[in-house]
C-alpha cells in the first residue's frame, strides 16, 4: 500500500469534524492525504534568493574564487535531501559550491553553459541530489565562482535562489525525522470504507501535524558578497559594494513575516545565525528587538524568544506580522571597510 496524496489538495469538510459526530471515510481519507501533501511540500518555499547588479557577483578568472558568498539554510526532514539551485547567469564557468552538515563537507561544481549576453527571463536550474544533513539541523553554503575563459565576457551570477525540493507521490516507507521530532507516512488506501481504524492513528495524526507545525520556515536570509575577481586589478579583492550589513540595513533590508498565533505557547525560539569578519572586541547588536553579543569572526548561533512587538502592517495584512532582521543600527558601521568588524551573513529561521 503506498503513501500517496493528490496533486492537488483536497481538504477534509471542517464541519465533520465535531466530537461525537458521523466519521465519513472520505473525510479520513482526505486527511491522511492531506498530512502526506503537507510532509512533500511544507518548508519546500524560498531558502535564500538574491539579485546581484552588474559587476558585483562575477569573475573573469579561471582559477576558483573561493567562498564568496556564504549562507545558512535549514534542514526540513531526513526525506528531503534534494537543494534545488536556480540562477539566472551570462557567460560560462562554474558555480562553485561547499556544504557543511557540522559533521563532513561536500562539494560540487555546477556548469553554467555560456548563455552569451545577460537574458533575466533564461532560468538555470540544477539538483544537488543524496545531501548529508548531519545532526545539528541546519547546512552551511558557501559558493564561489570559476570562469571557463578567461575572456571579457565574464562569468557573471544575476540571480541566485536555493530551495528544497519538494516530495513526490508516493513518499518514501520509512519514518522522517529532524531532531526529535517525526512524520510517519500515511497509506489512504488503509482508511477506505469497511476499513477499521486503528487507535494508532490518532495518535499518528497528532503527531505528525505537531511536527508540520514545528517544521523550521526562513523569515530572513541576508548575505554579502566576499572576495571576487577585480577586472582593473586582475586579482581577488573584497566586492566594491553589497559586503554587509550597515547602518541603513535596519531599513533596507527588514522582513515582514506572519508568525503563527500560539506560538509563544509552545514555547517556539527563532534560530539566528551570524557571520562576522574583521572582529577585534566583542560588540552588541540589536537582531529582532533582542541584544545579541558578538564574540567572535566566523559563525555564531544565538536561539531568541519571538519578537514581542508586532509590526504596524498587522492591520494591513490581518495578520499577526513581525518585522524580522537588524532591529537597530546599534554598532553597525557606516561602511564596510577592510577594518570594520561586520555582519556579512544573518540567518533566521523559526516556526
Amino acid at each position: 500500500m503506498s503513501n500517496t496524496f493528490p496533486s492537488t489538495l483536497d481538504l477534509p469538510d471542517q464541519n465533520s469534524s465535531i466530537s461525537g459526530s458521523q466519521i465519513f471515510e472520505t473525510d479520513v481519507k482526505k486527511m491522511v492525504e492531506s498530512l502526506n501533501w503537507g510532509h512533500a511540500y511544507q518548508g519546500t518555499g524560498t531558502l535564500y534568493s538574491g539579485t546581484f547588479h552588474n559587476k558585483t557577483f562575477q569573475t573573469v578568472d579561471t582559477n576558483p574564487s573561493g567562498a564568496t558568498l556564504r549562507v545558512r539554510i535549514p534542514t526540513i526532514s531526513s526525506h528531503h535531501t534534494t537543494l534545488e539551485i536556480l540562477t539566472v547567469h551570462a557567460g560560462a564557468g562554474t558555480l562553485d559550491i561547499s556544504l557543511n552538515d557540522g559533521s563532513s563537507t561536500s562539494t560540487s561544481n555546477i556548469s553554467m553553459s555560456d548563455t552569451g549576453s545577460l537574458n533575466v527571463l533564461s532560468l538555470s536550474e540544477n539538483d544537488l541530489t543524496g545531501l548529508s544533513l548531519g545532526s545539528s539541523g541546519y547546512l552551511t553554503v558557501e559558493i564561489g565562482l570559476t570562469a571557463t575563459v578567461a575572456t571579457l565576457t565574464a562569468l557573471r551570477i544575476n540571480s541566485l535562489c536555493l530551495r528544497w525540493k519538494p516530495l513526490t507521490s508516493p513518499l518514501p516507507t520509512n519514518q522522517a525525522t529532524l531532531g526529535s521530532n517525526t512524520f510517519t507516512p500515511f497509506a489512504p488506501s488503509r482508511y477506505g470504507a469497511n476499513c477499521a481504524l486503528p487507535s494508532f492513528l490518532g495518535h499518528a495524526i497528532i503527531d505528525n501535524i505537531k511536527t508540520l507545525r514545528e517544521r523550521p520556515r526562513v523569515y530572513y536570509n541576508f548575505t554579502g558578497l566576499g572576495l571576487i575577481y577585480n577586472e582593473n586589478s586582475g586579482s581577488l579583492q573584497a566586492s566594491i559594494s553589497f559586503v554587509g550589513l550597515t547602518l541603513n540595513s535596519p531599513k533596507t533590508t527588514k522582513a515582514l513575516e506572519y508568525i503563527f498565533q500560539g506560538s509563544d505557547d509552545f514555547d517556539d525560539k527563532l534560530q539566528v545565525h551570524i557571520y562576522v569578519k574583521n572582529y577585534t572586541s566583542d560588540f552588541d547588536v540589536r537582531i529582532c528587538g533582542h541584544t545579541v553579543t558578538i564574540t567572535g569572526n566566523g559563525w555564531q548561533n544565538y536561539e531568541l524568544d519571538l519578537p514581542l512587538i508586532q509590526s504596524e502592517y498587522s492591520n494591513a495584512f490581518e495578520l499577526p506580522v513581525y518585522e524580522i532582521g537588524p532591529s537597530s543600527s546599534l554598532n553597525l558601521p557606516r561602511e564596510t571597510t577592510v577594518s570594520t568588524a561586520v555582519i556579512t551573513s544573518l540567518s533566521i529561521w523559526g516556526p
